[in-house]
């Protein structure tokens, strides 16, 4: 694979997208051209002009992307190869993306980085159980990969939320089947990463093989109770 680490809609070449028949009278929100902001609304506008879909970037069918149309899709980033140093913990990683265009190739070229929380999940915070093995399987599926990213929103500490993908790979989808993080139900209600977290649960492995393990939403609230007691009065 080559890692050119873009921001793109991705369609396949021989598939006309729902929305994007008419790709010349079509404006993408990008944050990678002009000025970036944080959330993507604020982003400024590539405009596409009498390109074919061919010239995009698309993922494969086997990754079963969703389209613009039905799942709130904001944009889609192609990483730059990702760095070990980069996984802060087993659901919250660091990525770069370049803003190079064909459509200014002699602008000022830089990296732009973006904190990515992976949409859906919960994994175990680094000093709870399983916390340490949820870091570690994530390092070792993306570490010197580039990335395939679906961002659909921006959480309330500036991360961008997204689905990730790496070489065909859901990368949800396979923490929550070896049990090394739970299904989000707070904030995603898809039945497939239930389904996911159900399974690994009937089968007993990672964090499952405890009875009743604790739930980081659990151990982040207790903690930050802890730091902050009430004041007696």
């Amino acid at each position: 694979m080559i890692c050119l680490g873009t921001t793109a809609f991705l369609y396949p070449p021989s598939v006309s997208p729902p929305l994007l028949t008419n790709v010349s009278s079509i404006t993408f929100k990008s944050p990678l051209h002009s000025q970036v902001s944080k959330a993507p609304e604020g982003a400024s506008s590539l405009v596409i002009q009498r390109h074919t879909t061919s010239g995009l970037f698309y993922l494969p069918h086997s990754q079963q992307a969703p389209s613009v149309a039905d799942a709130g899709l904001k944009f889609r980033l192609h990483t730059l190869p990702v760095d070990a140093k980069a996984v802060a913990d087993g659901d919250t990683l660091t990525v770069y993306v370049s803003n190079y265009s064909k459509l200014a190739p002699n602008a000022l070229h830089k990296q732009i980085k973006y904190r990515i929380r992976l949409r859906g999940i919960d994994a175990p915070e680094s000093s709870m159980p399983y916390g340490k093995e949820a870091k570690d399987e994530l390092v070792k599926m993306i570490d010197g990969k580039c990335l395939d990213i679906l961002i659909f929103g921006e959480d309330r500490y500036g991360r961008f939320v997204g689905d990730v993908y790496c070489n065909g790979i859901f990368v949800q989808d396979s923490l929550l089947k070896k049990g090394l993080a739970w299904h989000y139900t707070n904030y995603d209600k898809r039945p497939e990463l239930e389904k996911w977290e159900k399974d690994a649960r009937a089968k007993r492995v990672g964090l499952w093989t405890s009875p009743n393990p604790e739930k980081p939403w659990e151990w982040r609230k207790n903690h930050r109770a802890n730091r902050h007691p009430p004041a007696h009065t």
